[in-house]
């Protein structure tokens, strides 16, 4: 799969709330913002599961 470099430098760059804006911004700059939304959601599910696990244990 070939993207744009800068495509992963947009999933490090967002912050708490920001993964519309982030994938909006990072479309527009030429990244592929299918990815980055993947990443983003991605990134979102894993945190969760990472925390209920805590919370578990």
């Amino acid at each position: 799969m070939d993207f744009p470099n800068s495509t992963g430098v947009w999933d490090l760059m967002s912050g708490t709330g920001t993964a519309t804006a982030v994938t909006l911004m990072a479309d527009a700059c030429g990244a592929d913002a299918r990815l980055v939304a993947l990443m983003q959601c991605s990134r979102v599910v894993l945190i969760n599961i990472w925390r209920f696990g805590l919370f578990i244990f």
